[in-house]
């Protein structure tokens, strides 16, 4: 038959393994140069050889020689494309959503031993070397995998009340993010659900079977992107991970009143609405990182009558405005001081850890000044005390209501002792008349 195929067709055939024995083809119609080659190719394949062609150089091998021979390599992951013959080549097979080492995996069990099959981790790709027969087989299970996994991928929007639709999405995409083969033995998703129990989302009831999909423990194509505008979170995934991340949306967007105290700080000496400006300017900083709120706006005041936080216009617009970045956020890091001049009180809400901060700063402010003051007794020998009292108290002018009015008292009895003194004439030195000219009332006697 080779002899014939030489002569007819014009091959020149080099022999690198010894072949011999006979075979018996039918053809009742004349055979191309081509399709005698695959007929060649098919008869030398079951009897353990294979054929390199080189345009009219054909060269018998050996089967497992020519896998590592300069055989043809093809790139596709069409069925159609690739021909039903026994030639060798090597195809490699890019996935795109499913897990190439995995499908190594999941093939290797249906090819003959002759066929070798490897995955390269960086591309996300198969590697087949083999006759074209298995490779399109091969190719048609690898397209319906990874088809199918494309194909029950949903987009569903979850709109967010408490949560921030930024950090969630980071969330989302750290569980369920593509793992390397040494992380690939633990669920990830299960632990991550398990231990929310308890936590500070509040735990839940969520968890993940161990006999569940594999599209749950394993590899599982999942996007969560963040809409800011709008504080949603916009996931798409296969349907049947999408009641897993609506329960883990669910569990985490929960009310955060917990994380936030009101207090009422009754205040003694300090003033309620610079207490609560100062409280303002301290905390602002903190409140500006995410978005402009309430505290930058200074102290609100509120009575019987005035428009104040707890039910004005202004306090529904902020909290409108705070709600498209996520109130957890905006409650954790934001420090709300309202003065009530009516009851001389500020009343503060705040997260939980900075409250003690607050409390120690009005406790420091709201002390009383007179604790400041020192009382100190001087004795004269000469001069008069209750002009010398006058001239200090004219000096010190500025001092608090308190002291003006006791030098107002003072000044009166002054006057009277300055009175009674004039009509007794007994000092010889007070008798020169200088108290009548009023030169008391300038603070100064000679």
């Amino acid at each position: 038959m080779l002899d014939y195929l030489s002569e007819a067709a014009g091959f020149v055939i080099v022999r690198e393994a010894q072949v011999d024995g006979t075979v018996d083809v039918w053809s009742h119609q004349p055979l191309s140069r081509e399709e005698a080659v695959e007929l060649l190719n098919t008869v030398l394949y079951q009897k353990g050889y294979a054929i390199l062609q080189r345009g009219r150089i054909l060269t018998i091998v050996s089967r497992n020689a020519a896998t590592r021979s300069d055989i043809p390599v093809k790139t596709g992951r069409k069925p159609e494309e690739i021909p039903r013959t026994d030639q060798l080549v090597t195809m490699v097979i890019p996935v795109s959503y499913a897990d190439a080492d995995k499908l190594v995996e999941n093939l290797r069990p249906l090819l003959p031993p002759e066929t070798t099959l490897s995955s390269n981790h960086g591309s996300n790709s198969l590697i087949i070397t083999g006759p074209q027969t298995d490779i399109r087989r091969m190719v048609e299970i690898v397209d319906a995998l990874d088809t199918s996994l494309a194909a029950v991928s949903t987009v569903r929007v979850f709109p967010l009340r408490y949560a921030d639709a930024k950090q969630l999405a980071s969330v989302v995409t750290e569980i369920f993010k593509q793992e390397d083969q040494s992380s690939r033995d633990g669920n990830r998703m299960e632990r991550f659900i398990r231990g929310m129990r308890g936590g500070p989302w509040g735990g839940g009831d969520i968890s993940l079977d161990e006999g569940g999909p594999a599209a749950l423990r394993g590899n599982v194509r999942v996007i969560a992107v963040a809409d800011e505008r709008t504080n949603s979170l916009v996931v798409s995934a296969p349907e049947e991970v999408m009641p897993t991340i609506a329960g883990l949306v669910a569990e985490v967007d929960t009310v955060s009143e917990d994380l936030t105290q009101i207090r009422v700080f009754p205040l003694q000496y300090a003033s309620a609405e610079e207490m609560a400006q100062v409280i303002t300017d301290i905390f602002q900083q903190r409140t500006q990182t995410g978005q402009t709120t309430q505290t930058q706006q200074g102290p609100r005041f509120f009575g019987f009558g005035g428009r104040g936080p707890f039910g004005g216009a202004q306090n529904n617009q902020n909290a409108a405005n705070t709600s498209a970045t996520g109130r957890r956020t905006v409650q954790e890091n934001t420090v709300l001081a309202v003065a009530d001049l009516r009851t001389n009180s500020v009343v503060v809400r705040a997260a939980s850890e900075l409250m003690p901060q607050v409390e120690q700063m009005i406790r420091g402010l709201d002390e009383n000044p007179a604790k400041a003051k020192k009382v100190h007794v001087y004795r004269l020998e000469n001069a008069d005390p209750e002009q010398v009292a006058q001239i200090l108290e004219g000096m010190l002018s500025g001092e608090s209501g308190t002291s003006s009015s006791s030098t107002g008292n003072r000044n009166l009895r002054s006057q009277n002792t300055s009175n009674t003194r004039g009509n007794t004439g007994t000092s010889a030195n007070r008798n020169t008349g200088t108290r009548n000219t009023g030169t008391r009332n300038t603070g100064f006697n000679f």
